[in-house]
């Protein structure tokens, strides 16, 4: 998932916030990121160059990964021509905030130890397991409602040039491994939380990573996603690497949803960044169509690829304000974490909203993927007419569709889980609707409840969690507290009270 929404008079007024900044720090005549960005970025970063990220998106990807695209990443070239004290102020002002020393990392003085093959107490991953039910039993854990106060602070380790961690850790026989927004994989003892080593991916990871084996190898293997639609595998006892495969068919495909490792193969979703450059009224919006793709564990090799839309973008006789075409149908982007079912030989994904009017069919819904060819088997879709990207938000609106909204993705991974007698499909959407599906009959509704008040930054937006009897439902609603609701699994609310 993405945080989509920006004020654009907060923006605004970051920027001023950082112009005063470099105004009084200077001791002489301040560089100004503005003219710096106009004369050496402009062209290419205000939706000209697909390829360019629009300038509205450097406000996720902060300075320091800014400023290591321009020092030694994909920019080394074109920044070539700026100081050193140029390249700062520029990271800074593309960013919204001003750099920083990064913070030193403590290495562990002792190498890590061989790793054990399984660890049973274990997280596998984004969801806990193929069903991604995320649900750790008490007995696994040690932790109980009794004892769980008594919890204290161990060790702390920031995270150098980041303002954010996205990445869910995964922590394997006494080692924790974990990404970063600055693409850098931690391999952090357990203990103590000292670095055993480090692994540049090149790009942010927001995703958990998954850990497995491959045939021939003595030691674990890690997988991961970064937010250049790049899939890397790395030895987890040293941190290098063993293949790293990109996977995006669009220039602005990235990967924000963990991939799922299962039975040799890594499935990946699919998401993008052309919801922020439709805001350039230039841009011819939009062609992306989502989807999926299978990697083979061992060699990094495509095995398949399908979309959410089947229909390739094409251009209309429309065109923008502008006079610029307009192209569709394009969006139902994938943030989640596939959910295997292993009985049926197949995935599920929630797909977002469609960036084009109109909206696909196949955005905001549940969508089945046959795990060997990637066929498409279903997609129940649970709103209708959900079209929107930022043109809505910011500007002209150029490329806003009619609908401009209401922005209600299925950001969360779906639940598989069984009462013993059948088979139910949990879904949370930011509507703040909770659903559970029939995978026998392509996704036919069971039942359905309303549990938030929802909105573009509320609902179901990150995940849920079922134990035997109950599904768990985090409310990410933006206008009240937020808190837990339990749902009893028939539908029906828990006698119990809400659960904080």
């Amino acid at each position: 998932m993405q945080f989509k929404r920006m004020n654009r008079w907060a923006w605004l007024g970051v920027l001023a916030c950082l112009f005063a900044q470099q105004s009084l720090a200077a001791t002489e005549a301040p560089i100004d990121g503005m003219a710096l960005y106009q004369k050496h970025c402009a062209a290419c970063h205000e939706g000209k160059v697909p390829r360019a990220p629009h300038m509205i998106t450097f406000s996720t990807i902060g300075a320091e990964a800014v400023l290591t695209a321009m020092n030694e990443g994909v920019m080394r070239s074109q920044a070539s021509a700026l100081s050193a004290t140029e390249r700062e102020v520029l990271a800074g002002f593309l960013a919204g905030e001003a750099m920083a020393p990064p913070n030193p990392i403590m290495a562990c003085a002792q190498p890590m130890a061989t790793l054990a093959r399984d660890d049973k107490s274990a997280m596998k991953g984004w969801g806990g397991d193929a069903r991604n039910q995320r649900h750790a039993p008490e007995h696994s854990t040690g932790l109980t409602r009794d004892n769980v106060g008594q919890l204290a602070l161990k060790w702390v380790f920031a995270y150098p040039g980041a303002l954010r961690a996205r990445s869910q850790p995964l922590v394997h026989d006494g080692v924790v491994f974990v990404g970063s927004q600055s693409g850098d994989i931690y391999a952090l003892d357990l203990e103590t939380g000292c670095a055993h080593w480090t692994y540049s991916a090149g790009a942010e990871v927001r995703s958990s990573l998954s850990l497995g084996h491959v045939p021939g190898r003595p030691n674990p293997v890690l997988y991961m996603g970064d937010f250049s639609a790049t899939v890397h595998a790395v030895d987890a006892l040293d941190g290098s690497l063993i293949w790293r495969t990109a996977v995006g068919d669009h220039p602005d495909a990235t990967i924000t949803g963990s991939p799922k490792l299962h039975e040799g193969k890594l499935y990946v979703p699919i998401s993008s960044s052309e919801w922020a450059t439709a805001a350039d009224p230039g841009y011819a919006c939009c062609t992306f169509q989502g989807g999926v793709v299978a990697v083979d564990a061992a060699s990094g090799a495509l095995e398949w690829r399908n979309h959410v839309i089947d229909e390739a973008a094409v251009e209309t006789s429309e065109k923008n304000p502008f006079g610029v075409p307009r192209k569709g149908p394009a969006g139902a982007p994938v943030w989640n974490s596939p959910t295997i079912d292993a009985d049926r030989g197949v995935l599920y994904v929630g797909t977002g909203e469609g960036y084009t009017s109109p909206a696909a069919d196949t955005s905001d819904a549940v969508v089945a993927f046959a795990l060997e060819t990637g066929e498409r088997r279903w997609a129940k879709q649970l709103l209708g007419g959900d079209a929107w990207n930022m043109a809505c938000f910011i500007g002209e609106a150029a490329n806003c569709p009619e609908e401009d909204g209401p922005d209600l993705d299925i950001g969360a991974s779906t639940i598989l889980w069984s009462d013993g007698d059948r088979d139910y499909l949990l879904v949370g959407q930011k509507s703040g609707d909770v659903y559970a599906l029939d995978p026998d009959e392509d996704g036919a509704v069971l039942w359905h409840n309303k549990v938030g008040r929802g909105g573009f930054l509320g609902g179901v937006h990150w995940g849920m969690s079922a134990d035997t009897e109950s599904l768990f439902v985090p409310i990410a609603d933006t206008t009240i507290t937020g808190r837990f609701t339990g749902r009893g699994l028939s539908g029906n609310p828990c006698p119990r009270p809400d659960l904080g």
